[in-house]
């Protein structure tokens, strides 16, 4: 018997189990049998000393990929279980599993502190881009002057919104511990449902698109408001509103 076959088994106590080369053997061959699924032709490796540096590159490289797919999607897991929590909330249902998706930072996924944060940053860029529409609106001379009035009202009201929310990121970004509903990001709700009160109260019509555009703050909000108010209860279902 050759030194190889007499490393193939080792007899511990009359029980027969498998050298430490045999074993990592059979983990390379089966991590080689997933990695020709996923269409990349590799040839069977005998043995870990016998694999090529190209081979044991091809191999690493496949075990952090697919070690990176499996903490993605334990991270998915626990962000889209939290959206499926607020299934009753329709509107903000619809929108929470898409915002969170796309954003591409993954490390803020894990947790609800994280989740707040994608909401808020996602908030200023959409008053951002509502401040913008607004401007735009109130200086093209299309609209009448009631609709005016109501307009620079919502864009001084969206200005406000926006950097109590940028303020409020800020401090979730350096600061740990915090009691976020002593965030100024807590009272942006009361200045933009303004805007709409003020339409529904005028017999001037709410202009569409400024409706659509409305309906998205309002419920990034929501979505603020949510994850501010799991932090606070410390995860309990009946302290969503």
């Amino acid at each position: 018997m050759n030194d190889v076959e007499a490393e193939e088994e080792v007899d511990v106590e009359g029980t027969r189990i498998p050298s430490p080369s045999t074993a990592v053997h059979g983990h390379l061959e089966a991590a080689v049998g997933q990695f020709n699924t996923m269409g990349v032709e590799v040839k069977t490796i005998i043995d870990v000393a016998a694999a090529s540096d190209s081979e044991r590159d091809s191999f690493t490289k496949f075990r952090k990929a697919h070690a990176n797919q499996n903490t993605n999607a334990t991270v998915n897991n626990f962000a889209h279980g939290i959206c499926n929590r607020l299934i009753q909330y329709n509107d903000l249902y619809k929108v929470c599993i898409p915002e969170i998706d796309s954003d591409p930072r993954e490390d803020l996924k894990s947790d609800l502190t994280g989740l707040l944060i994608i909401f808020v940053n996602h908030s200023i860029s959409n008053f951002n881009d509502n401040i913008i529409f607004l401007k735009k609106e109130i200086n093209s001379g299309k609209v009448n002057g009631d609709t005016k009035d109501i307009m620079s009202m919502c864009l001084e009201n969206f200005e406000t919104g926006i950097s109590a929310l940028q303020e409020s990121l800020h401090i979730l970004l350096t600061q740990t511990g915090i009691d976020v509903y002593q965030l100024s990001m807590i009272n942006v709700e009361n200045y933009v449902s303004e805007c709409v009160e003020d339409f529904e109260g005028n017999p001037i019509p709410n202009p569409p698109e400024w409706q659509s555009r409305y309906n998205s703050s309002w419920n990034l909000l929501g979505l603020i408001l949510v994850m501010s108010n799991l932090i606070k209860c410390n995860r309990v279902i009946s302290c969503i509103p």
